[in-house]
């Protein structure tokens, strides 16, 4: 357990610092591309290259030593931050230039991501709290980076939090070269037909839940309110998983999937029409506690269902649905807002939601999320 220790901290450094990069980036892209359409068409660039190499980068490195490669993808990673901080001082922002890195750290992120997913079968004792302890690291650095980012951006601009990324990144790497992760197994057949109903189930959500790349931006500019507020909308989502988290400890059963797209829909539909920030608050905070709990159980049966010599593979196909759903419904999400409006688009995707729930609760066979 030691070593999984080492790999959550290293994996909250380098995250933390990676969604104060994404918070500014996502205000700076609709900014410079002058709405909602750029914001979509920059997360396209960033999560299509994640969305179609995930897979492949995952069934190569099932057979491979994949310490190096870790390290390896980390120090990419921490050079483009630097990159991109220096493009901040020198003023050569641009949003091609945006597009043009959004791809760039999208490919490494698609191979890095089901390296880190499937360390929990690799490292952890007890698989469920492994892959619950990795889900809530990502969304508490997803709670704390944006805020961060939020506020140093609206005060300093974007060259601060550009190099807290590439700073976080120092810690990240260093712990990493001390990992140990045990060889691979020799690998049998990727059993992907056997997992596509729960791919489908976690794509779906993901289409129809929260963007918060995009939905938040929208509430946010729709408040009048600026970048910093933005940073306390993510951060309250991640204290929703934290939330989340402990209930979850506590409740030694494992629910069924289906328990809670009809909760998530619900909230959806509140965005829309609770009045004031402080109710859109809690209704967030909510979501947070749903969504954490939602992605962390699905990624624990499908880690379950996949055998070690497989896992990478397994877990790059989570990635290519759940990251692929996010530019996928940002279009979608944009086209609803911009044609319909803000209200509208909340309970076009809160109603999906609500109807998938409908649909596995009121299945003939009770079938699982995780069938």
């Amino acid at each position: 357990m030691a070593l999984f220790t080492l790999l959550l901290i290293a994996q909250a450094c380098s995250l933390t610092g990676g969604y104060v990069q994404t918070l500014v980036l996502s205000w700076v892209a609709a900014e410079l591309g002058g709405g909602l359409y750029s914001l979509s068409a920059y997360m396209i660039a960033c999560y299509l290259p994640v969305a179609l190499l995930s897979y492949p980068f995952g069934r190569w490195l099932d057979k491979r030593a994949q310490k190096g490669w870790l390290v390896a993808s980390e120090l990419l990673l921490a050079a483009l931050s630097l990159v991109l901080w220096l493009a901040a001082v020198f003023n050569w922002l641009s949003f091609p230039f945006l597009l043009v890195f959004g791809a760039v750290w999208g490919v490494v992120r698609a191979f890095q991501t089901p390296l880190y997913q499937s360390l929990p079968r690799r490292l952890a004792k007890e698989l469920s709290k492994g892959t619950a302890l990795l889900t809530v690291v990502t969304y508490a650095a997803r709670g704390l980076g944006p805020v961060i980012g939020g506020l140093l951006y609206q005060r300093y601009g974007a060259p601060v939090p550009f190099f807290i990324n590439f700073c976080s990144f120092i810690p990240s790497v260093i712990l990493l070269c001390f990992l140990k992760i045990p060889p691979a197994e020799q690998r049998g057949r990727t059993r992907v037909r056997k997992w596509l109903p729960l791919l489908t189930r976690i794509f779906l959500v993901s289409f129809l839940g929260v963007n918060y790349n995009v939905t938040f931006v929208s509430l946010v500019k729709d408040a009048g309110l600026g970048s910093a507020s933005y940073g306390i909308a993510l951060g309250l989502l991640g204290v929703g998983a934290l939330a989340g988290f402990f209930l979850k400890s506590k409740i030694k059963k494992e629910l069924p999937l289906e328990t809670f797209p009809p909760g998530m829909g619900l909230l959806n539909i509140a965005l829309a029409f609770v009045p004031g920030i402080w109710w859109r608050g809690a209704c967030i905070l909510c979501y947070g506690i749903l969504d954490f709990w939602f992605f962390a159980t699905a990624g624990f049966q499908l880690a379950k269902n996949a055998g070690k010599e497989e896992i990478t593979s397994a877990m790059g196909l989570y990635t290519i649905v759940t990251v692929g759903a996010m530019p996928v419904g940002a279009l979608f999400w944009s086209f609803v807002s911009e044609a319909l409006g803000l209200p509208a688009a909340l309970c076009v995707l809160g109603g999906g939601l609500l109807l998938i729930g409908a649909l596995e609760w009121t299945s003939p066979e009770k079938k699982s999320f995780a069938s």
